[in-house]
């Protein structure tokens, strides 16, 4: 449930205390391993309460995604597809460093992936496929483009996160966006 602040203080409490719990779950363990009962113990909320804003877990987590890829896409809203690249590349970067742990093990642990694909998905057809130049592309390779762009962006920032940030965050934005622009070409010798 999004707050709107019109909500009188033990609902905003109390929604604070489910977003929370859930949260830190999903910070320590898997998704398919969490249950509303243990979220409930830890918001300190009973389960009729938890039932009362979200029908199951699945529907917490949608907000959840749906609240990260709104935070991205404000930040991207004014780009074009593929002018912007680097634009992109440093919005995604910038933005990703400044979210909490939950946001990094969902964009990059493994047992998150349909989570992390779901996010990606949000933002894909909200931007790159609305993309003028995606469009004209046969289908196949509008697809292909688009793996292409994800993978190589999200695994370098995989990457990054699991080296401890041994690069500065100007450095892993110049070296994504020379990767996604240039292939190996630029780092070959010839």
């Amino acid at each position: 449930m999004q707050l709107t602040s019109y909500e009188d203080l033990r609902v905003q409490k109390t929604i604070s205390a489910i977003q929370t719990a859930f949260s830190q779950m999903l910070f320590e363990m898997e998704y398919s391993k969490m249950t509303v009962k243990e979220l409930c113990q830890r918001a300190k909320i009973n389960k009729k309460t938890f039932y009362h804003y979200y029908e199951n877990l699945d529907d917490l987590l949608a907000e959840y995604q749906s609240a990260y890829a709104a935070q991205f896409l404000s930040k991207i809203a004014d780009y074009t597809f593929p002018d912007d690249i680097e634009k992109f590349i440093r919005a995604f970067f910038e933005f990703s460093a400044e979210q909490d742990k939950t946001y990094e093990r969902i964009t990059i642990a493994g047992a998150y992936q349909s989570i992390r694909q779901d996010m990606i998905d949000m933002v894909t057809s909200s931007t790159y496929k609305q993309s003028d130049f995606v469009k004209k592309l046969p289908l196949f390779y509008q697809e292909a483009f688009l793996k292409f762009w994800n993978i190589t962006v999200l695994e370098l920032y995989r990457q990054w996160v699991e080296s401890k940030e041994s690069i500065s965050l100007e450095e892993i934005i110049s070296l994504t966006t020379q990767l996604v622009c240039n292939g190996l070409s630029k780092f070959v010798m010839k």
